[in-house]
């Protein structure tokens, strides 16, 4: 019996192996049979185009296929832009009329008739606000498209300073008089821009599930804008010795043009406009935007002086962003 026992065991060896292989090929074929039955790739998951649609990120990245129509409002002013001019719309003064506040400290306070009070409308100012849609469609390239259309509210001033003449004080000394002349202009504008933003860092990720973009980007374009109204003042006023001295109507300022559409006006106006900002979106979500922005005026306002206003200021826009639908 002795004999016979290397050789049952040998057999028995055969048959363990074979049950664990057995064993294992079940294992597998079962674990192979879930995978299947859910869809899975046993080697691991793929991402394809289905899976995740687009996603660019970095330096200079490239948009999905969107649009977003946003609201736009800004915090910005107006600077004007003239050295010694004379325009027949002004009436005529003792110095021409540039850029440059001659004003020191509260000389601007328009006081009124035979009272040491200050005016309750205050003094004019400049300032700019605009009032606008902005529509984004973007490219299959690192580029936004931007169409724009709004108002513009603008006030702009010049002003001229002469200190030839003097006056006698009451103990009869002479004293220099310092009066400044002051053009102001305030219109309503209807304006439109197309240019690009130009995506410099950030992402576009576009998923079955989500999709979202953030980035920062420059922006290039050109604008138009007509003036619907237009309204100038010219006025004289003493700067310096307003206790002292009055003009005849007992106030220190002497109105020379009252809101009156001045001689030579060119309503229609063109601008290079230039910008940095930040836009943040998602699908079928809130779009929402900063911008820091210059417009760089190549038209003067009067057709016989060289007097141009530059826009500065931060642009704040709120907005809605989709996708092209699905083609079936």
């Amino acid at each position: 019996m002795n004999q016979h026992l290397p050789w049952l065991r040998l057999h028995a060896a055969w048959i363990l192996a074979l049950l664990v292989v057995s064993a294992c090929g079940a294992r597998a074929q079962d674990a192979d049979t879930t995978w299947d039955d859910l869809g899975l790739d046993p080697k691991g998951f793929t991402f394809d185009d289905e899976t995740i649609g687009h996603v660019s990120r970095g330096w200079f990245p490239q948009a999905y296929a969107g649009y977003t129509l946003m609201y736009s409002g800004p915090f910005g002013d107006t600077f004007d832009a003239a050295t010694d001019i004379r325009p027949r719309a002004f009436q005529p003064t003792t110095a021409p009329f540039s850029w440059h506040n001659p004003y020191e400290a509260d000389e601007r306070k328009i006081y009124q008739p035979n009272k040491d009070k200050e005016e309750d409308d205050g003094y004019p100012s400049t300032s700019y606000d605009d009032y606008s849609l902005q529509f984004l469609y973007n490219l299959p390239m690192p580029a936004v498209v931007r169409l724009g259309a709004g108002l513009q509210v603008t006030q702009g001033m010049l002003f001229s300073v002469d200190n030839s003449r003097h006056y006698l004080s009451i103990g009869g000394l002479r004293q220099p008089l310092k009066e400044v002349g002051v053009a102001y202009l305030k219109q309503y504008s209807l304006a439109g821009t197309v240019g690009l933003d130009i995506p410099i860092y950030g992402a576009f990720i576009k998923t079955e599930a989500l999709s979202v973009s953030s980035y920062y980007y420059l922006f290039g374009g050109y604008s138009f804008a007509y003036a619907i109204s237009s309204k100038g003042t010219q006025y004289e006023q003493i700067a310096n010795a307003k206790q002292a001295i009055r003009y005849g109507n007992g106030s220190d300022t002497a109105t020379l043009i009252d809101k009156r559409t001045f001689d030579g006006l060119q309503r229609l106006r063109r601008s290079i406009d230039v910008g940095v900002g930040w836009n943040v979106m998602g699908e079928d979500f809130l779009a929402l935007g900063v911008e820091g922005f210059v417009s760089i005026p190549q038209t003067s306002l009067l057709d016989d002086s060289d007097w141009k206003q530059y826009f500065v200021g931060l642009r704040i826009s709120l907005g809605i962003h989709w996708l092209p639908k699905k083609s079936k």
